[in-house]
């Protein structure tokens, strides 16, 4: 059974009761966002711990987290390490590196440019800390526009 609009918002009234929450305000502003990518966000949102409900913002930013499907930071950092890792056997296909990690590598001078850093370790907390900052610029301009024209990754 798919859930509606409606239903979602009334779990995040529900989970929050001591605060008001404008139903219609948020059926407003959230009904251009897909239904399955809404309910996803709404029960990572549910299950994470937080005092107060999330606003709009909050929800949009989860539902586009979900659409865009980019990296965690983690797994950006095991793409970083697996195609480094096959540049030093080159056996096989190079593994799969997600456009924003190549735009993150690209910052900070290149694969090469890691490979042969002094300070490697420098060098990765540049490269995740541009990638953290750009994958969080990517879902905010997500949430700000109109998401039904959105395909899901």
């Amino acid at each position: 059974m798919t859930a509606t609009l409606p239903d979602l918002i009334g779990q995040l009234a529900r989970n929050w009761p001591h605060q008001e929450l404008d139903r219609v305000q948020y059926e407003r502003e959230l009904a251009d966002c897909p239904l399955d990518a809404l309910a996803a966000a709404v029960r990572v949102l549910l299950r994470v711990p937080r005092e107060w409900r999330p606003g709009i913002g909050d929800v949009r930013a989860a539902v586009a987290e979900k659409l865009l499907a980019l990296p965690s930071e983690r797994d950006a950092a095991r793409q970083v390490d697996a195609r480094i890792a096959w540049a030093r056997d080159r056996q096989g296909d190079p593994p799969p590196v997600h456009a924003l990690v190549r735009e993150a590598v690209a910052h900070v001078g290149g694969w090469h440019s890691i490979r042969a850093a002094d300070r490697p370790e420098v060098v990765r907390g540049q490269l995740l800390r541009f990638y953290r900052d750009a994958r969080q610029a990517e879902i905010r301009e997500t949430a700000a526009q109109d998401m039904d024209a959105i395909t899901p990754a």
